[in-house]
């Protein structure tokens, strides 16, 4: 079965990063926020619609050829899930695999989210990084039967680790690391 691998977290966590070190070498992945850049910065009046048509246009080859793709959502926000709830009705073939990174320090989110920009990168307000850190975890719980496996990984100032790799809703647990954060445990008590 071919997979569609999300790579997710706040803005600010490192998913851009951290991609290439969790896919396999092959697998491309859509990166939206990097296409509007990307238009933005060649000054295309309707970036936008240009990034949306272009990621539209990624998906929909990637599908019909039936091959493994990656896609980066934050899944902090409901309308997030959409594009997993699509893929599980109308392209039910695919497994749905998500990689979470998540940290216990909002902070982080906020401090690289600034870098980011300072850098000359996109820009997220303060007020959605919070939103989407706050409503992530919670999001994953209720949607958590769209997934057929799930990797779920700690990022602090220091490190990037993971923590849970599993068929989570199958009950089948590749590995669990003996030390796990306190955002994993409050969110996923089983693990």
């Amino acid at each position: 079965m071919p997979i569609v691998y999300i790579i997710a977290g706040p803005p600010g966590i490192g998913k851009s990063t951290n991609t290439k070190k969790v896919l396999p070498e092959s697998i491309q992945t859509l990166n939206h926020d990097k296409l509007n850049a990307e238009y933005k910065y060649r000054q295309v009046a309707d970036y936008e619609e240009r990034a949306n048509l272009r990621a539209n246009a990624f998906i929909k080859e990637k599908l019909l050829q039936k091959s493994d793709f990656g896609v980066e959502l934050n899944l902090g926000s409901d309308n997030h899930y959409d594009f997993l709830r699509w893929t599980k009705k109308f392209h039910p073939h695919y497994h749905i695999h998500v990689i979470l990174f998540f940290t216990n320090d909002l902070q982080l989110c906020l401090d690289r989210a600034l870098l980011r920009e300072q850098a000359g990168g996109h820009s997220v307000e303060p007020a959605v990084i919070r939103r989407m850190y706050q409503h992530t975890l919670g999001l994953l719980r209720q949607n958590i039967t769209l997934i057929a496996h799930l990797q779920l990984i700690d990022v602090t100032y220091n490190r990037t680790e993971l923590v849970y790799s599993g068929y989570y809703p199958a009950k089948v647990n590749e590995f669990t690391h003996l030390i796990l954060p306190q955002w994993l445990t409050e969110y996923f008590p089983e693990i």
